[in-house]
């Protein structure tokens, strides 16, 4: 469809005033809110611009028509500023709930970032979650540029409880939401050309891998990163669809998996990432961890995540089917800070995978071995005690009655007992 003919200063001048006068590369017209002798309403073709000096009026077209004559009220090209909502309007477009796809992870309008060591299984958990809002209707899409297609297929698979043949998979159903691009076709995040077609209907879009999703960003670029972050914000904050009733919903939740330094300490690159990032979680190795129960900060007692720590980890871990991640959020923008979680990823080499919050079992699991503890103490301790009686009672018996400092401290002492405790 051809777009309309321009209006031009021009146009709007003859139209009302007539044909005016050239002069050089403008044309005079004669101005009719003064008494205009000498035409000083100037317009200037090239440039489609108008002044009348006399009067210290000018500008576009529009303007033009309205001070000609006021009755014309030419309906003003929209601009960007034209779309600024007032007070009361935005408050009302913007609604006051978010649409919570996973909560209190995913939410669509919100970018979650989810960091990690490589290795501990944090993919894993993603594709657990990617699975569970398939089954449920969602419209997903995964960006994996860096693990295999046969490697991804038979993760997905797992979690969906088919035949890891692709032969037996069964007939399309409840997993026809899903969508994925590898290597071979998903667009990098940097190319934000290609993100100009992304889904408005969408989800949640999971970005996994970034260092290989933004390629050619380097560790301390700031502004290629600054760029690629541009990219998902358009598609959450921008990006919008409309639900049954033909409201406005958010963009897409946006899963932003990466990979920290060795240390663990922060991610890689210059940190826009996680500064551009609604929801920030640390995943953590949580496999056969048991607080102590002393108190509720369970994560003061989590195992170290250095590079020195590595062996340990993989030791906690080595011929398990069963790994737990404890999820720590660092960084929480849209309401009061969240609890830390645990979950469980259950990855038998025969059968259907699985992922579950188990927080409550380990924190519990902790109180009960700290109360465990205690009473065994207390147990050692009465026995103990029995001892000491019994010692008390043959000295007694000896006419050699037993001295506190020396004799019963140094009995209580050498069974384990501290010396403030035995005094």
């Amino acid at each position: 469809m051809s777009k309309p003919p321009k209006t031009t200063c021009l146009d709007v001048a003859e139209k009302l005033l007539g044909q005016g006068k050239k002069q050089g590369k403008e044309r005079l017209f004669t101005c009719p809110n003064h008494q205009d002798e000498h035409p000083s309403l100037s317009i200037n073709p090239e440039k489609d611009v108008w002044i009348c000096r006399p009067c210290n009026q000018g500008g576009a077209w529009w303007a033009l028509a309205n001070w000609i004559d006021p009755k014309e009220q030419p309906d003003k090209p929209k601009t960007l500023w034209d779309e600024h909502l007032d007070f009361y309007e935005f408050c009302k477009s913007a609604g006051n709930e978010l649409e919570w796809l996973m909560p209190p992870y995913l939410a669509r309008g919100l970018v979650t970032m989810l960091t990690a060591k490589r290795g501990i299984g944090k993919s894993n958990l993603a594709a657990s979650w990617v699975v569970e809002l398939a089954k449920q209707g969602k419209k997903v899409r995964v960006i994996d540029r860096d693990q295999n297609e046969s490697e991804i297929s038979r993760k997905l698979m797992r979690y969906v409880g088919t035949e890891t043949d692709p032969n037996k998979l069964p007939d399309r159903g409840d997993m026809s939401t899903l969508w994925i691009a590898t290597r071979d076709n998903a667009p990098k995040v940097t190319d934000k050309h290609k993100w100009k077609d992304f889904p408005h209907d969408t989800d949640l879009l999971v970005i996994d891998g970034w260092d290989r999703n933004a390629e050619g960003i380097g560790e301390q670029d700031s502004a290629k990163p600054t760029m690629a972050i541009a990219t998902l914000l358009d598609v959450c904050r921008k990006t919008q669809s409309e639900d049954s009733e033909g409201k406005k919903r958010g963009g897409a939740a946006v899963l932003v998996i990466h990979n920290t330094i060795k240390s663990g300490a922060y991610g890689r690159g210059s940190g826009v990432l996680s500064d551009a990032a609604d929801i920030h979680i640390e995943a953590r190795d949580a496999t056969s961890f048991i607080p102590s129960g002393k108190g509720e900060h369970w994560v003061d007692e989590l195992p170290a995540q250095g590079v020195g720590d590595y062996q340990d980890s993989s030791n906690r871990r080595a011929d398990q089917e069963t790994f737990r991640l404890a999820l720590l959020t660092s960084k929480y923008k849209v309401a009061k800070e969240i609890g830390n979680k645990i979950f469980e990823l259950h990855l038998p080499d025969e059968g259907q995978w699985g992922c579950r919050d188990v927080t409550d079992e380990v924190v519990q699991s902790g109180k009960r071995a700290h109360e465990e503890k205690r009473q065994a103490s207390i147990d050692k301790e009465n026995k103990i005690l029995s001892k000491l009686v019994e010692k008390i009672r043959t000295m007694a018996d000896k006419g050699n009655p037993m001295k506190k400092d020396k004799d019963g401290v140094e009995f209580l002492t050498s069974r384990g007992i501290t010396v403030a405790r035995a005094r």
